[in-house]
């Protein structure tokens, strides 16, 4: 995706939470399964606060529990009106805040914003699940990170095919030594977000074996969760 286009879909993202929040207030308070030390009150308090420090250049620490911790305690004690219109009134600009590194801004907050509009849904609209289109993007970003962990683990090259999606090469695909893997859109990209355990992601349908790629793990911050997921 272009920057535009980055854009559009986190405004989009925002838009779909903010509208889950103003549906189900009374579900504020319910802990969130992916991230069961945040409330879904706590997890958009996170959103708002990341937008926020995007914007200020507030990046030291990142992804840390502290940088973290400190958007809850900004806003985690706020109604649902007031968290939205804050994360509304800083996402406006985040399009134009100084690039993550080597990623734009956007891009970045639209990653984290929709594996935790992923999050959210189990806790305030059970059985809802996030569109396709923003799975599909988000899993691209999410290939190309552990594309880069398995590089430097010196693997046999991944083949990882979505059915009804596309094939994503991680490594030469030339390698004779090559491994194929098939998953889901949506069980591929809570995977490569941390949202599932090993033993999930070895269930997949692999054409030799998963162990190697597993250990090698996930680009930071993410990791493995501890215990099965299912949302």
């Amino acid at each position: 995706m272009n920057r535009s286009d980055q854009e559009a879909a986190y405004q989009e993202v925002r838009l779909r939470v903010s509208d889950l929040v103003a549906q189900h207030p009374d579900r504020l308070d319910e802990l969130v399964p992916a991230c069961p030390a945040w409330t879904a009150r706590q997890l958009v308090a996170h959103l708002a606060g990341l937008a926020r420090d995007l914007v200020d250049g507030n990046v030291d620490g990142w992804a840390t529990e502290g940088w973290t911790a400190a958007h809850v305690k900004r806003f985690g004690s706020q109604s649902g009106v007031d968290l939205v219109a804050a994360w509304s009134g800083a996402a406006k600009d985040v399009a134009d805040a100084a690039d993550f590194g080597s990623v734009p801004a956007v891009a970045f907050a639209f990653g984290d914003a929709v594996v935790h509009e992923a999050d959210l849904r189990p806790a305030l609209e059970p059985g809802s699940r996030v569109p396709a289109d923003s799975v599909i993007a988000a899993l691209g970003a999410g290939v190309a990170r552990w594309r880069a962990v398995l590089s430097s683990a010196a693997l046999p090259a991944l083949r990882l095919d979505v059915p009804g999606v596309r094939s994503w090469w991680l490594g030469d695909r030339a390698d004779a030594g090559a491994v194929v893997v098939e998953a889901s859109a949506y069980e591929a990209f809570r995977a490569l977000y941390g949202r599932r355990s090993k033993a999930q992601v070895a269930s997949w349908k692999w054409s030799g074996s998963a162990e190697p790629y597993i250990e090698a793990g996930l680009p930071f911050p993410f990791r493995w969760a501890d215990s099965a997921l299912v949302d």
